[in-house]
């Protein structure tokens, strides 16, 4: 059975090679992978594993090409099930090239070898700055 760090040091792969769909299997069926910053509120919890793979299926792959990470720091916890990961995933913007960088903090909860919760900390401005989009994100702010 796979451990925290194992299923983690899983999930980075294929987050690098965009595949979205083995990564949701990574999930329990009744698990919870929680995004507090995502300009969407409906999509800030998400929980059971085909509502992780539908909303996973929605994730523009065609916007960046991930190369990697750096800064990466794996924190143990009291709890054998759970880690701590604060990275950089970095990599270049596909429709101009730009180079990217974006700070993530992550906590993983596994159970019997799948992700029973996730939650998944990142800067909505960072990822909207870095495509020449902040309008659109501040129109998506205000709209009730």
């Amino acid at each position: 059975m796979r451990s925290p760090r194992e299923i983690f040091e899983l999930a980075q792969s294929m987050f690098l090679s965009k595949d979205l769909s083995s990564f949701s299997d990574l999930f329990a069926t009744d698990a919870i992978f929680e995004l507090p910053f995502h300009t969407q509120k409906s999509m800030r919890l998400v929980q059971g594993r085909e509502n992780i793979h539908n909303y996973l299926a929605t994730v523009p792959v065609t916007l960046f090409k991930p190369i990697g990470y750096k800064s990466m720091t794996i924190y143990e916890t009291t709890d054998p099930e759970v880690i701590i990961a604060e990275y950089d995933m970095y990599g270049e913007v596909i429709a101009n090239g730009k180079p990217f960088q974006r700070r993530y903090l992550q906590m993983f909860k596994v159970h019997n070898g799948e992700i029973v919760t996730l939650h998944d900390y990142w800067n909505p401005i960072d990822t909207f700055e870095i495509l020449d989009r902040l309008p659109e994100l501040c129109t998506m702010l205000t709209q009730k």
